[in-house]
C-alpha cells in the first residue's frame, strides 16, 4: 500500500514520510518523554469532531481502503505483539462460561474475536512508530515501514466491522430485503452503500413485475451455466423474484450415473451410515501425552531399534485385561449354550480354545473383532466398557442370531434401551463374588468387587424389627421416630463406619467395643473435630443398640475415650464477636421506597427484616404461612404448627412475632404488607417467602441465601459469618438496648437463659462501630398492649389451631 503525493511507482519504503508532512525537508521535531506521555491520553477526546483536512491524495487512498476489503492475512500472520503488550490479545471467553453458551454465540464471538484480533495487529506496529519517536535517532525508513503496515491492517479492520455490524441488522430486515445485506457489497458514505434507495425501488418494482410472470420458462438447449450460479447472480442483483418459479435444469451426462446411485442408496434404516462394508483397515490412537500416539492396523515394527514396543512387552502392567471367573463362566454357558468363539480376549484371558485378540497373538483366531462379520458366529462377548455401544451395533449389523453378552447393569446409558431390545431370552444376573473379576496376569480382583453392597440404617432396623414380629404398619411407624434431618447426619455417620468394617472385612453389625474405637482413632488422626466424632459415635452407638447389641448403651469405656478427644482436641466456638446490626439496617434503610424495588430486592429485605425483628432460624420463616397469621394494629403474628427443630411434644404451635418500628424505611411489618400485596396474584403457595424466579415456595436453604447475600451486600463476611448469625446479633443488639432477658427468651424461643448467655449473647466486632443506640429494635414481649394483645391472640389461636384437632 502506497502513500505519495504524485502517482509513481515508487516503493512503499519511500514514500511514507509525507504522511507526517506534505515537505520532505521539513525539520524533525521529535518531542520528549515527558511531553509524548502528555499528549497521549488527548487522542481519545473529542473522536467525532471534523478537524483539519490532509492532502486529497491521501484522503483519496484512505477512502478507498476503508470501502473495500483487502487481503492482509499474511501481514497479520508475521506480527508479534510484544511479550509486555499481552493485553493486546483479544481475551477468550472464560471455560466456566463458554461450555454453557450455545453454537450460535459462540459463532458470533469467534467472528468478533477475529476483528479484535486485527484490531490488536494494527496497533502493534503504532506501539512500534512510538517508540522510534521517542529514541534520539528516529529510523524513518523503518517508522514508514511500520505505518504502512498499521494503515493496511486498521483499514481492513474498519471494513470488517462495518460488514459485522451490516450481517448483524440482516435478521431483523424483511426477506425480501436480504439481497442488500452482501458481504461483497462496497461499503459507502452509509453502511449499505450509496445508492440503496434506488435498490430499495428496483427491488419492490421486481416483484410486483413477478405476479405477471407465468411460471413457464423455456433456455436454449446448450444452455451450461450452473443453476445454482444463476440464481446467485440474480439475487445479489436484486432479481430473484423474477426467477421463476419451476425452473428445471438437466444435470450434465457424468453427473446422471451419481445420482442414479444415490436415489437407490440414500433411504436407510433409522438414519444409518450408507456404506455398511465392513473397513479394511483401523487405526489405533493413544489420547495421553505419555502414550504411544498412533498404531495403523494394530501393527508394531520389529527390531531391537524400537525402543518403545520393546520396552512396552518387557514391562506388562495391563489393567484392562480382566477375565470372568471359569466357575460363573461354565455356569452361564449351561443356562444358555455354549459358544463357539471368545470374541474380545488373549492367551491369558480367554475362556475358549477359538478366541480373537486385539493385536496379534500366534493362538489366535483372528486379530480385532470389528475387522470381519460374526454373521455365522455364536459368539461370547465380554468386551471392553467403551465398545458397549458398538459391539451391540455390530451385532445387529452383522445379524448374529444368538450370543452371550456380558455387561454391567447400568441403566442410564445410552446402549442400554438397545441391549434390551436385542435380548432373546431373560437376562442373568451374575453373583457377587470377590473375585468375579481379575487380572489374568496378577489375579489381582476388581475393585468393584470389593465393595459390598452397604445397607441403609434403616433398612437394617426395618429388617431386624420384621424379624422380631412386629407388623409393617408398626414398623412403619416406628421408623418415623426421627427427623429428616436426622437420618440424614446419621447416615452418613453409619454408611462411613459400614465401609471401614468392609475394607476389613468384618460385621459392621455385631463389632465389638474395641473395634468401634479403633473407628473413632481413625477419625480423630484424620484431624475430625470432637462434635464430629461424637455424631459418629451417636449414630453407630445408637443404631447398634437397636439392634440388639446393648453392649454400645452407655459405654464406660466410649465416654471416656470421647473425654479424652474433648480434652485432646476441645471444640471452639465458630466466632467470638457478631456483627453490627445498624450496619445491616443502614443497607436496608437504602433500599427505600419500595415501589421502586424489583421483586428480588423486595424479597431479601423483607427477609432480612423479619429475621432482625424475630430472631428466628431460616428453617421458621421458611415454615411461616399466610393461612396462619393475625394481623394487629401493631404487628403481625405467625402460628407455626409444623415440625422444627426445637418442637417437642410439649412444645407446639410455636408463635412468631413481627412489630412495628417508627420509620418506615426499616419497618417490617411495612415491608411485608408491600411483599404480601405485590405477590398476591403471583404466588403458587401459601407459603409466605416464595421464589423471586419460580414464585414457588421456597426450603430453608433459600432462606438461608438470602440472608447471607443481605450481609454480603451490606459489608459482612460471609466466609465468618452465616445465615444462623442473624439469631445471635439480633438478640445481642436487643440485650445492649436494655430489653429485659425474659422477653429476649420469648421472643426467641429459647427455654433456658444459659442457652442465650453460652452460645448465643456475644459482642460486636472491635473494629465496628455500634450504632444500636439510633436502632428502633422492639419486640413484642414488651409491647404497651401486651394483655389485650394476649387475650386476642389466644382466641385467634384456639380458632385457627386447636380447633382444628
Amino acid at each position: 500500500m502506497e502513500f505519495s503525493e504524485n502517482e509513481s511507482d515508487e516503493q512503499v519504503i519511500d514514500t511514507h514520510y509525507n504522511i507526517f508532512s506534505d515537505e520532505e525537508n521539513e525539520p524533525q521535531v521529535i518531542a520528549s518523554d515527558d511531553e509524548f506521555d502528555y499528549e497521549l491520553p488527548k487522542i481519545f477526546e473529542d473522536d467525532e469532531k471534523y478537524d483539519e483536512e490532509v492532502s486529497p491524495s491521501l484522503a483519496k487512498v484512505f477512502d478507498n481502503i476503508c470501502k473495500k476489503k483487502s487481503d492482509v492475512s499474511v501481514m497479520t500472520r508475521e506480527m508479534k505483539i510484544p511479550v509486555n503488550c499481552k493485553s493486546l490479545v483479544a481475551p477468550p471467553v472464560n471455560a466456566e462460561i463458554w461450555q454453557f453458551l450455545e453454537r450460535k454465540a459462540k459463532t458470533a464471538d469467534l467472528n468478533l474475536q477475529t476483528i479484535q484480533k486485527s484490531l490488536g495487529c494494527g496497533m502493534v506496529p503504532l506501539i512500534r512508530v512510538a517508540e522510534i519517536l521517542k529514541s534520539k535517532t528516529p529510523d524513518v525508513k523503518l517508522m514508514r515501514e511500520n505505518i504502512s503496515k498499521a494503515l493496511a491492517i486498521l483499514s481492513n479492520t474498519h471494513f470488517e466491522l462495518s460488514i459485522k455490524r451490516r450481517m448483524s441488522l440482516k435478521p431483523h430486515i424483511d426477506k425480501k430485503y436480504h439481497q442488500l445485506c452482501n458481504r461483497n457489497e462496497d461499503v459507502g458514505s452509509n453502511l449499505f452503500g450509496d445508492e440503496v434507495g434506488k435498490r430499495l425501488k428496483d427491488i419492490n418494482e421486481n416483484n410486483k413485475i413477478n405476479k405477471n410472470i407465468t411460471s413457464s420458462y423455456s433456455r436454449n438447449s446448450n444452455y451450461r451455466g450452473s443453476f445454482r450460479g444463476r440464481s446467485r447472480f440474480l439475487g445479489r442483483r436484486g432479481y430473484q423474484p423474477c426467477q421463476p418459479r419451476q425452473s428445471y435444469q438437466s444435470p450434465r451426462v457424468e453427473g446422471k450415473s451419481e445420482i442414479v446411485w444415490w436415489l437407490e442408496n440414500v433411504k436407510t434404516v433409522n438414519g444409518r451410515p450408507i456404506r455398511n462394508d465392513s473397513p479394511s483397515y483401523y487405526l489405533h490412537t493413544d489420547a495421553s501425552l505419555n502414550g504411544w500416539g498412533a498404531v495403523f492396523h494394530g501393527k508394531l515394527t520389529q527390531g531391537k531399534e524400537n525402543i518403545i514396543p520393546d520396552n512396552l512387552s518387557r514391562n506388562f502392567n495391563d489393567t484392562s485385561e480382566w477375565k470372568l471367573n471359569e466357575s460363573v463362566f461354565n455356569e452361564v454357558t449351561k443356562h444358555f449354550f455354549i459358544p463357539d468363539t471368545d470374541l474380545f480376549a488373549s492367551r491369558l484371558t480367554k475362556q475358549l480354545n477359538n478366541f480373537v485378540s486385539w493385536f496379534p497373538d500366534p493362538d489366535a483366531y483372528a486379530t480385532d473383532a470389528f475387522s470381519f462379520s460374526w454373521h455365522k458366529l455364536y459368539p461370547y462377548i465380554f468386551p471392553p466398557f467403551s465398545q458397549i455401544s458398538r459391539v451391540l451395533q455390530k451385532k445387529e449389523d452383522d445379524q448374529v442370531s444368538r450370543a452371550i453378552l456380558i455387561v454391567p447393569v447400568w441403566t442410564t446409558q445410552l446402549w442400554y434401551p438397545k441391549l434390551l431390545k436385542a435380548l432373546i431370552d431373560f437376562p442373568l444376573k451374575l453373583p457377587q463374588l470377590s473375585n468375579l473379576l481379575t487380572l489374568a496376569h496378577n489375579n489381582q480382583s476388581h475393585t468393584m468387587n470389593t465393595r459390598k453392597n452397604v445397607s441403609y440404617r434403616l433398612s437394617c432396623f426395618r429388617k431386624h424389627l420384621l424379624n422380631q414380629g412386629f407388623s409393617d404398619k408398626t414398623t412403619k411407624i416406628f421408623l418415623k421416630s426421627w427427623r429428616k434431618s436426622t437420618n440424614v447426619q446419621y447416615e452418613y455417620s453409619w454408611r462411613s463406619w459400614v465401609l471401614w468394617c468392609n475394607s476389613r472385612q468384618t460385621s459392621p453389625t455385631s463389632p465389638s467395643v474395641k473395634l468401634l474405637l479403633d473407628y473413632l482413632s481413625m477419625l480423630f488422626q484424620k484431624g475430625r473435630s470432637y462434635s464430629c466424632i461424637n455424631s459418629h459415635k451417636s449414630a453407630i452407638c445408637q443404631t447398634l443398640t437397636l439392634l440388639g447389641n446393648l453392649s454400645f448403651e452407655n459405654n464406660s469405656y466410649i465416654q471416656r475415650f470421647l473425654k479424652g478427644v474433648f480434652n485432646l482436641r476441645p471444640p471452639r466456638p465458630r466466632h467470638l464477636f457478631t456483627w453490627d446490626v445498624g450496619k445491616v439496617l443502614s443497607y436496608l434503610k437504602s433500599l427505600y421506597p419500595l415501589q421502586d424495588l424489583d421483586l428480588k430486592m423486595l424479597t431479601l429485605k423483607c427477609v432480612a427484616l423479619i429475621a432482625l425483628a424475630s430472631a428466628q432460624r431460616s428453617q421458621t420463616l421458611a415454615s411461616l404461612n399466610l393461612n396462619s397469621v393475625l394481623s394487629t394494629g401493631t404487628s403481625f403474628i405467625f402460628l407455626v404448627t409444623t415440625l422444627l427443630k426445637t418442637t417437642r411434644p410439649k412444645n407446639i404451635g410455636q408463635d412468631v412475632i413481627i412489630p412495628v418500628f417508627q420509620k418506615k424505611e426499616t419497618c417490617p411489618v411495612e415491608t411485608l404488607k408491600h411483599y404480601i400485596h405485590r405477590t398476591k396474584d403471583l404466588r403458587k403457595s401459601s407459603k409466605l417467602f416464595i421464589s423471586f424466579r419460580t414464585l414457588k415456595a421456597v426450603t430453608s436453604c433459600s432462606i438461608a441465601r438470602w440472608l447471607k447475600l443481605v450481609l454480603s451486600n451490606a459489608g459482612i463476611n460471609v466466609l465468618k459469618f452465616k445465615a444462623h448469625s442473624y439469631r445471635s446479633a439480633s438478640s445481642s443488639a436487643a440485650k445492649r438496648a436494655g430489653i429485659s432477658l425474659n422477653d429476649i427468651l420469648k421472643t426467641a424461643n429459647w427455654a433456658s437463659a444459659q442457652t442465650f448467655k453460652k452460645f448465643y449473647c456475644k459482642d460486636i466486632e472491635p473494629d465496628h462501630v455500634d450504632a444500636d443506640n439510633d436502632l428502633e429494635i422492639q419486640f413484642w414481649g414488651f409491647s404497651a398492649s401486651g394483655d389485650v394483645l394476649s387475650k386476642e391472640l389466644t382466641d385467634w389461636r384456639w380458632r385457627n389451631h386447636y380447633s382444628r384437632c
